[in-house]
């Protein structure tokens, strides 16, 4: 029984480091006008230092994938 319980949580352990993994494969975000609240389109989204970027979408997202 203590083996199964043992066998079971490593199981456990194992894919939840596998869901953890996949979802720091990205930055996720928005950009928005502070004033307004209004998404702002097609803005260039970087992090400083590096030389790619992406830009937001029609609802002021973006999806950053990161190292």
């Amino acid at each position: 029984m203590r083996t199964l319980f043992f066998v079971l949580l490593a199981l456990l352990f194992g894919a939840c480091l596998d869901i953890f993994a996949q979802e720091s494969e990205f930055l996720w975000g928005g950009v928005y006008d502070s004033q307004t609240g209004k998404a702002i389109v097609f803005a260039t989204v970087l992090i400083k230092g590096k030389t790619e970027g992406v830009i937001t979408n029609m609802d002021g997202d973006f999806r950053l994938p990161h190292e």
